[in-house]
Formats: structure tokens, sequence, C-alpha cells
């Protein structure tokens, strides 16, 4: 959100075009910030769900990480 934030609205735009085009599965933002403007029309439009998160980026890491693994993991 850092990066995006120093950004003019017009170049997030672009770089979350090229983003976008990744067919990512979605957008997490994590410490609650609030997404920019850019950011949520892009998913809107590319249809990504957008999650924000109380946690910090290392604590929802790690959960997500533990979590995934116990879903997909080969048993």
């Amino acid at each position: 959100m850092g990066y995006l934030r120093d950004l003019r609205e017009e170049t997030q735009t672009l770089v979350l075009g090229q983003i976008f085009t990744r067919k990512i599965p979605c957008v997490i933002v994590s410490r609650n910030l609030a997404p920019t403007r850019p950011l949520a029309h892009a998913s809107r439009e590319a249809n990504v769900p957008l999650i924000r998160s109380p946690l910090n980026t290392k604590d929802f890491t790690a959960q997500a990480t533990v979590l995934l693994e116990e879903r997909f993991a080969r048993g």
C-alpha cells in the first residue's frame, strides 16, 4: 500500500493493470489499511476479491501458510 500511495493515480492504474493481467486469485491488504481508489477499481473490474485483514503482513502470511499447508498437504 505504501508503494501504491506514493504513485499518482494514473500510474497506479497502469501498474495494477499489469498485475491483474496475471490472473491472481485475490488481493490481500494487511493492517486493515484502506485500498486506494485505483486498487479497488482494478479488483472490481478484474473480478478479483479484495480482502482486508487486521493482521500485519508477517502474521497474516504465517497464518495463511499454516492454513494452506493443512488444507493441501498430502495425507
